[in-house]
């Protein structure tokens, strides 16, 4: 009899302990999940959290009034990676151009902080990135005001 119950309990904690493990599996499987996709909900969160910081502040005038169209603007390190002193401007064209086109930026108070000039060359109904690179020790900011202007 005792044998019997010894066996019992043995195989009872067999069960018990295989039951335990699988149920604790589970639970740690269903909880990566919901850190998977916290993860990727926050880095969702962190990539539109950097679009909103991204300068929404264009003074474009010049460029409608010569035929140019800004499309998207991206801001990041020149090859120096001194700091976000590279702007890559998405243009379309409704004109032919040969020409600069310049940027000037300002900070939130109106005072101005970085000025380049990029030569570009462009046929009508193109599109195409321009890059200006700014000082080294320029750093654009969600806060800065752009100016373009177009000498032709």
């Amino acid at each position: 009899m005792k044998r019997i119950m010894f066996l019992s309990a043995v195989l009872f904690l067999i069960t018990g302990c295989h039951f335990v493990a699988d149920k604790a599996k589970k639970t740690i499987n269903k909880a990566g999940e919901v850190v998977a996709v916290g993860t990727s909900e926050f880095a969702k969160g962190v990539g539109n959290g950097i679009d909103k910081n991204r300068p929404y502040n264009y003074d474009t005038a010049s460029l409608n009034t010569a035929g140019i169209s800004l499309q998207r603007v991206i801001i990041g390190a020149d090859s120096n990676r001194a700091s976000d002193n590279k702007l890559s401007c998405y243009f379309v064209f409704k004109n032919a151009i040969d020409g600069d086109i310049a940027v000037m930026l300002n900070d939130k108070n109106g005072f101005e902080y970085g000025r380049t000039t990029t030569h570009v060359k462009a046929a009508a109904g193109s599109g195409q990135y321009v890059d200006f690179i700014f000082d080294k020790r320029t750093d654009i900011t969600g806060e800065s005001k752009m100016s373009f202007s177009v000498k032709k």
